[in-house]
């Protein structure tokens, strides 16, 4: 920015202002240009004035002088802020340098140009594993393909506070094609015949309800004449696949991307390597492993290609000059990418080194083609330090085995007792911050809701709550965070009754605490109801698939119970697959105000699933008569008004 003041005085003789406009005349440089072209004589003697990087200011009446910030900045001063983005270097390799900041007055360019993989993995391992400096893994982000999972696994897996990622939706594709997650049944041949004709009659009962309710949707809504035939039935298929989506089993496979710190990372592969379900404990083995191992190079193919005709071209070239490769050192194409594990320890040890590579081939008198390959053929291991420690965290396996017991013994009085199933409660907050915990521990080992077992645990003794908090807390290692059950104090508690594939969407919300009791028959499923159509109607009867919907429902419920009931290597387990995205699941999620307003705003749009705009919906209900004042700032979508069906 440049400012420029000028004072002109009636005080000047007439051959004062001469003289001034002469001295103005032969210095143009002392006004700006954009002022220079309005004075008649600048005009009429065509000189062209000079701007330059600083203010003109005004000292007195009569003289000016120039002057700047610059000018009058202290000696050591450094005004002006560099920003630039950084692509390129290995994740523990920039963790490193950005962890560098903190002891180390190297600038970034500076810092990348020392580091070699092998320091990085010496700062790492003394300074995350030995000192404890877990905040160093949040600085290296990876990102992962996870592909055919179970949705079991897909949920157990995102089940993360601090997680980036996007699943495949059950809202705009069809899954029949997707195929699914069979269990180790063992011996027991009954069970897994069973589970693979629940799954196939599932799958079967999907495609014709996906179909039926299509059809009935195309005779029941006209195409509106702006919307091209294409988008009539793809809006109209989507909507389809939200009613069929309730079939589909947890066995049914799935495919996620994720990018997470390596922070998050450890503490995930260590709850999967924990979990219950072989899957899901595979499935941490598999993440470890590709973190340590070679990372996928969405260039390689093209990288490889590039270093080939380098070589090819090396080779032609020392041809004509009647030099034979063994002249220079020269090998192969083939050999020149072959080395690239090799000579990429010494050219191209990382990322940012390796880009003088070239000049150090030359100068070595290595091929172009071998440096070329070490640059761009190396193999990148996104994490091999930070997550390979990772094993199964018994903290979270050791306390949850102790608290379903505790469960079953103090929750005994409930289970003798029918509640009422709300789809949303928001429970006020009258208890103890001691009580809060006790009851959310055991809320997380059981099938109950949380306002009965807040205010039984409240009606305890103060040590025998304090008994049950200890076990949340006593195995916990040195290195451990505490479970989330104390993530405590929110203002705001909901406890959410509603179906697995509703749930799916909502779970995705991550600025909530959300403690998940286990997938369970027991709390029944739900059906589609209207669904998209106006309140009193009912898809499923409408398209005359009613019957086999509740057919399939209860089979699958059914066969789980007897297989759970079995011989087979983790029986309960492999019993879940067969749960449908119908069945329902119970959360507590704990948030602040400013967090439900989001959810309920956002999720009961028009463009949403039905299942989750209407718990949006009374989430919005509830504050209401809780907070009436606050629940007018709440722009929510009323759930029982029609909506337009093509509004995505």
């Amino acid at each position: 920015m440049r400012c420029y003041a000028f004072r002109f005085t009636s005080s000047l003789t007439s051959a004062q202002g001469n003289a001034r406009s002469a001295r103005r005349r032969a210095n143009p440089q002392l006004v700006p240009s954009a002022i220079w072209q309005t004075i008649p004589h600048a005009r009429r003697s065509g000189a062209k004035p000079v701007e330059r990087e600083h203010s003109l200011m005004t000292y007195s009446v009569r003289e000016t002088f120039l002057m700047s910030s610059k000018t009058l900045s202290p000696s050591g001063a450094r005004t002006e802020t560099e920003v630039f983005a950084v692509h390129g270097a290995d994740p523990e390799i920039l963790a490193y340098a950005m962890a560098k900041y903190s002891r180390s007055a190297l600038s970034m360019r500076e810092s990348l140009a020392e580091i070699s993989a092998q320091r990085a993995g010496q700062f790492l391992n003394t300074f995350y594993f030995q000192y404890g400096h877990r905040s160093i893994a949040d600085l290296a982000h990876i990102a992962f393909a996870v592909e055919r999972l179970s949705l079991l696994a897909a949920i157990v897996l995102v089940d993360e506070t601090r997680w980036d990622g996007q699943e495949r939706s059950t809202r705009y594709q069809n899954f029949l094609k997707s195929g699914w997650f069979f269990p180790d049944f063992g011996e027991d041949s009954a069970a897994a015949g069973l589970f693979a004709k629940t799954i196939d009659e599932l799958f079967a009962t999907y495609q014709k309800v996906s179909a039926a309710v299509f059809d009935q949707l195309r005779a029941r809504v006209a195409r509106p004449e702006s919307l091209k035939p294409e988008a009539y039935e793809r809006t109209l298929r989507a909507r389809a696949f939200d009613v069929a989506r309730y079939l589909l089993p947890l066995a049914t496979n799935t495919s996620l991307g994720q990018i997470v710190s390596a922070r998050t990372l450890e503490t995930q592969v260590a709850r999967l390597l924990a979990h219950p379900a072989a899957e899901v404990r595979d499935l941490g083995e598999k993440l470890r492993a590709a973190a340590a191992g070679p990372a996928w190079n969405v260039n390689a193919e093209a990288a490889q290609a590039f270093v080939e005709k380098l070589a090819e071209a090396e080779r032609q070239g020392l041809e004509r000059q009647g030099l034979g490769t063994r002249d220079l050192g020269t090998r192969d194409a083939g050999t020149a990418s072959g080395d690239a594990k090799e000579s990429g320890s010494n050219c191209a040890a990382n990322s940012a080194r390796s880009a003088n590579s070239a000049d150090a081939a030359d100068a070595a008198n290595v091929p172009f083609s071998a440096a070329a390959a070490a640059l761009f053929t190396r193999e990148v291991r996104t994490a091999p330090t930070l997550v390979k420690y990772a094993q199964p965290n018994l903290y979270l396996q050791q306390t949850q085995a102790e608290l379903v017991q505790a469960a079953e013994e103090v929750l005994a009085p409930l289970s003798s007792t029918t509640l009422p199933q709300v789809v949303v409660d928001l429970v006020e907050r009258t208890e103890s911050l001691e009580v809060e915990l006790a009851a959310t521990l055991l809320y997380s080992a059981s099938h109950h809701p949380y306002r009965a077992i807040r205010d039984l645990v409240a009606s305890f003794p103060a040590p025998r709550v304090e008994e049950i908090v200890a076990i949340g807390l006593k195995h916990r290692g040195p290195h451990d965070e505490a479970l989330r059950a104390f993530h405590a104090g929110a203002a705001l508690r909901f406890d959410i009754l509603m179906d697995i594939g509703g749930f799916r969407d909502l779970h995705r919300h991550r600025r909530v605490t959300q403690i998940l009791q286990g997938f369970t028959g027991r709390h029944g499923y739900e059906l589609p109801g209207a669904a998209d159509l106006p309140a009193g109607a009912d898809i499923l009867a409408e398209a005359g698939v009613l019957g086999e919907f509740r057919a399939a429902i209860d089979a699958a419920h059914a066969a789980a119970a007897q297989i759970a009931s079995g011989s087979a290597p983790e029986a309960a387990q492999s019993a879940l697959y067969l749960l449908p995205l119908a069945t329902r699941i119970r959360a507590l999620f704990k948030m602040d105000f400013a967090e439900a307003q989001y959810i309920a705003e956002l999720r009961s749009a028009p463009a949403g699933h039905f299942s989750y705009r209407r718990v949006a919906w009374e989430m919005y209900r509830a504050l209401e008569r809780q907070h009436p004042t606050l629940a007018r700032h709440i722009r929510a979508t009323d759930f029982t008004q029609p909506i337009d069906l093509f509004q995505r």
